[in-house]
């Protein structure tokens, strides 16, 4: 098994940096930035340091709802999930996922080994092409 090598992240065409005062304090200190909202209206915060193993590259997102959500009976604030994609198959999921009430306030955690459960494809519009187009060289990952 190779090293994985660190990703240097170019701002998306069109896009201004994001500044501090539109990035949630917790995210600021890390270092994270707004790539985009998801269907739901959830922004999702792409940390630094994407790692790449071939055409597949693991990095972190921080998904923060438009407003708390009530999942199994427990207010999610916000979650950290460690995201899978693959540049050449054009594939997304996640390996493993963590949900807050609060900054460290866990309210479950879950994970699999090597790769994302259920890989699927990215579709259109979707938070997923965001991250495709800012992971993904245009060789497809070769």
């Amino acid at each position: 098994m190779t090293a994985l090598a660190s990703l240097a992240l170019p701002c998306p065409a069109g896009a201004e940096p994001t500044t501090t005062t539109t990035l949630p304090p917790f995210l600021q200190a890390d270092g994270a930035r707004l790539v985009g909202e998801g269907g739901d209206g959830g922004r999702h915060y792409l940390h630094p340091a994407p790692q790449r193993q071939g055409a597949t590259v693991d990095f972190w997102v921080t998904r923060v709802p438009a407003r708390p959500e009530v999942v199994e009976g427990r207010t999610l604030v916000y979650s950290t999930a460690l995201w899978q994609i693959d540049c050449t198959e054009r594939t997304i999921g996640i390996r493993s996922g963590t949900e807050y009430r609060q900054k460290d306030d866990v309210t479950s955690s879950h994970g699999w080994q090597e790769r994302a459960v259920d890989p699927g494809p990215i579709e259109p519009g979707s938070i997923g092409e965001e991250f495709f187009h800012l992971l993904c060289r245009d060789d497809g990952g070769r």
